[in-house]
């Protein structure tokens, strides 16, 4: 799918992804037929034909099945997602001297921009005959790309390749981890996590930067297994070392103050966690405005401490300001938007209000079906509380 026509309206000069209109109102204006309207727009008109073709109008309108909100939505994802990868080509030709490897970046940058994710996968094979730690290299690469997708499978396989042809590399062990965190297999994450922390320890003084990353991802993977006083240890750690980089009010310190309270919250301690959220918030508030899914992310885990505090209508008032939010940014599909569906059903679970709880877990439970498939750890959990939820509501009308 060639997106050039698009790419002003994508990406700014530092490749950021930006689009200037609400995807929303294409949904509406497409449901609606406004095509005068669509057609004044260059911007949507390119969308549309670049996932209908250039008859995008009598594609659409001849077979109504076409479910264009989620394609519209896949293709924005995508874009987003890519940035990563943009971003590590543009580092790796920073670090580049060897003429030939320059044009395959250069080659495999240009088919990103244009989405053609099977250009992109052609063009590092073709060039994949060189040494080892470019091999290396462009299995991670792909790997990424992979995981990006949710494509798990491909995305271990080039990770466990990049790793075989450069077993010492941080980065490589790092996001393999992050694939099995992913997954839902914590041990094997942990495994991988605490072999990156040695690596890295050896190969940096003890203020390295990047320490802090390896810390906060080993923390977050105990904190997910249930070792909370692991997952605060670790995690401590990747906040004291950030803080030595970066002034107190660094946007990056914001995710650590968040996932420190977090474990507070798993451990009672809600004042703490408050305390350690709200701090995260304001970071986020100052850096990114009202609007940004990292916003969402706090007010759903406000929502929880009010929650466990039997503050529940308090709880549901910040799960619906994240739930708009997530709406606003990803619609349906995204594993955050699951998240704060279960949340709600939680909330209304304790209220006794079961069919709207049942409400939720069922569109909880669809998109983590979609995104990690059923039988994945959360996919698991939701459909069994689901049933449960069912059977008790069922019981009530006896």
């Amino acid at each position: 799918m060639n997106q050039s026509n698009t790419q002003k309206g994508l990406f700014n000069k530092q490749n950021n992804y930006i689009l200037n209109f609400p995807p929303a109102n294409l949904v509406r204006e497409v449901a609606g037929k406004q095509w005068d309207i669509i057609a004044q727009n260059p911007e949507k008109s390119a969308i549309l034909k670049g996932l209908f073709g250039e008859n995008y109008r009598e594609e659409i309108e001849r077979d109504p099945s076409l479910q264009f909100a989620e394609k519209l939505e896949i293709f924005i994802k995508e874009i987003k997602e890519k940035e990563a990868l943009l971003q590590e080509i543009e580092r790796l030709k920073s670090e580049n001297t060897n003429t030939d490897y320059e044009i395959l970046l250069n080659l495999a940058e240009e088919a990103l921009n244009k989405n053609d994710f099977e250009q992109y996968h052609k063009i590092l094979e073709e060039y994949g005959m060189d040494q080892e730690k470019k091999l290396a290299e462009i299995a991670y690469l792909r790997g990424k790309e992979y995981f990006s997708r949710l494509q798990y499978d491909d995305a271990r396989k080039q990770y466990e390749k990049a790793i075989n042809l450069d077993k010492e590399n941080n980065r490589y062990w790092n996001d393999y981890g992050m694939l099995f965190q992913d997954r839902g297999n914590y041990e094997k994450a942990i495994k991988v996590f605490e072999k990156v922390l040695k690596m890295s320890e050896k190969s940096c003084n003890k203020d390295c930067c990047s320490l802090s990353v390896y810390y906060n991802n080993l923390g977050m993977a105990y904190k997910t297994k249930g070792e909370n006083d692991k997952a605060i240890e670790y995690l401590k750690k990747a906040l004291q070392i950030n803080k030595e980089f970066h002034n107190d009010n660094c946007i990056n310190l914001s995710s650590y103050y968040n996932n420190i309270g977090t474990v507070y919250t798993s451990k009672n301690m809600y004042y703490e966690a408050m305390v350690c959220i709200e701090k995260a918030l304001q970071i986020d508030k100052e850096s990114y405005g009202e609007s940004h899914s990292k916003i969402a992310i706090r007010y759903n885990n406000l929502g929880v401490i009010y929650d466990l505090l039997g503050e529940h209508y308090e709880a549901i008032k910040y799960y619906k300001k994240a739930l708009k939010i997530e709406k606003n940014t990803f619609r349906e599909n995204y594993p955050s938007t699951a998240t704060t569906y279960k949340n709600l059903g939680d909330v209304y679970k304790t209220l006794k209000d079961y069919i709207k709880a049942i409400e939720f877990y069922e569109q909880a439970l669809k998109i983590e079906q979609k995104i990690f498939g059923k039988k994945h750890p959360r996919s698991l959990l939701t459909n069994e509380d689901l049933n449960k939820l069912k059977n008790k509501n069922i019981k009530t009308f006896l």
